[in-house]
């Protein structure tokens, strides 16, 4: 070959490589316009709807679960935001209607098989006989991939649990081994945090606790138990409140408020109001625990594995957001697999997505401030986060009276160089 030909060829390769790597990017934290065309959508499914929580698949489809009009509201989407049609014919299901019925489902997981689990509380309140007392339940509820109930599960596909009082199911966890754990509390004087386990067929587990579930006071007659995650050594972390303030307990595989952490297996924390709340919860893989906080701003809380808040993290291990003037509130958390911290909640009747850097900072690579808001038709609140395969952030919830989903463009992937167009690699 000569000179001339190989500086000629190396030329073209040059301007191919130029002109693929200067091809526009969308920044961390702004709408994906690949989802439903401007980075949002919702779903009404005929009355007043809530999205609660949300679950990625592991073909990258976005389950969402709700109330609507005291029913279990599911819906299904696919990678692009519409419906995904073949899940209950059409994309949405309702389950568990009638004038007697209360559900709260508060979290869904799809299992390793493909089977949605979905949690929270139930109330059977009896029109027809309004005085007799009926106390709030745990409920699990398991249906097929395609939507149809899972009569496999506890025979009926149905699992309801109370302690013999008020018992309001909040979050669930679940196990490597298949098996559910499920958190709440009691109500009224003696409000107090309640963990239970599960088989994978929807028993109570009496290994755990020896007859499947514990009652524990966290600090006040004012407990409530909203997040639990599992460390990567089975045991349990529980976020609440306790008294106005914060609230956190671990506890062993057996059911016992783990002893080692911060002395008596429960701590609480004041963020500075009179309403501070502790909601979702996740463990990062060094095995620090962070929750997502809320008072009268977003606030993250982390701590240590022994049960101390981090000072590593803002000095001492809060770091906080108030987004400008208004109310702003954090419901739940998700870790990207580079340690960031990904809070989800609302801000003045706009979803809000908050990013910190692991040091507690707010990321200024996310939207050059560290958080976004994103509006919608009417006032809208995410109440849940998750974090996709390529980085992109789904937050889910309400917009008035519909499920309101969107998504956002998570960190920037590095560019692979390729060949020009038309040549061989």
């Amino acid at each position: 070959m000569k000179i001339s030909q190989l500086i000629v060829g190396m030329s073209l390769i040059c301007s191919g490589l130029l002109l693929q790597t200067h091809i526009a990017k969308a920044a961390p934290g702004d709408s994906d316009t690949g989802f439903s065309g401007d980075g949002r959508v919702t779903t009404n499914f005929g009355g007043t709807d809530v999205g609660r929580s949300i679950a990625l698949q592991s073909d990258g489809k976005i389950i969402v679960v709700g109330e609507t009009d005291n029913a279990i509201g599911l819906a299904r989407y696919n990678t692009n935001g519409s419906l995904d049609t073949s899940f209950d014919s059409d994309g949405t299901l309702i389950n568990g209607s009638g004038s007697d019925n209360l559900y709260r489902p508060l979290r869904v997981i799809v299992q390793s098989d493909g089977k949605i689990l979905v949690g929270g509380y139930y109330e059977f309140q009896c029109i027809h006989a309004p005085e007799v007392p009926v106390f709030p339940k745990f409920f699990l509820k398991r249906f097929n991939s395609n939507g149809t109930v899972d009569t496999t599960f506890d025979t009926d596909g149905n699992v309801f649990f109370d302690i013999g009082s008020t018992s309001y199911g909040q979050d669930f966890a679940l196990q490597s081994d298949g098996k559910i754990v499920m958190v709440g509390n009691t109500a009224g004087t003696t409000g107090d945090f309640i963990v239970a386990r599960f088989t994978s067929s929807g028993a109570l587990d009496t290994t755990f606790s020896s007859d499947g579930w514990t009652v524990d006071n966290i600090g006040s007659s004012t407990d409530v138990a909203h997040g639990v995650a599992l460390q990567s050594d089975g045991k349990i972390v529980v976020a609440g409140e306790s008294g106005g303030n914060l609230a956190v307990a671990r506890y062993t595989t057996s059911g016992a408020l783990d002893t080692t952490f911060s002395s008596d297996g429960k701590d609480t924390v004041d963020l500075g109001t009179s309403t501070d709340f502790g909601f979702g919860v996740a463990i990062q893989s060094d095995g620090k625990i962070v929750i997502a906080g809320t008072g009268s701003q977003i606030s993250v809380v982390r701590y240590t594995t022994s049960g101390a808040l981090d000072t590593t993290f803002s000095s001492d291990g809060i770091a906080s957001d108030g987004f400008g003037s208004g109310l702003s509130q954090g419901y739940q958390v998700a870790l990207q697999s580079n340690g960031k911290i990904v809070i989800a909640g609302h801000h003045s009747g706009d979803f809000a997505i908050a990013r910190y850097t692991t040091s507690g900072a707010l990321d200024t690579t996310f939207s050059d401030n560290g958080h976004r808001t994103m509006s919608f038709s009417a006032i809208a609140r995410a109440y849940a986060v998750a974090i996709q395969s390529d980085g992109k952030i789904v937050a889910a919830g309400s917009n008035g009276s519909d499920f309101g989903v969107g998504r956002f463009e998570g960190d920037t992937v590095s560019l692979l160089l390729s060949s020009p167009s038309g040549s061989s690699s």
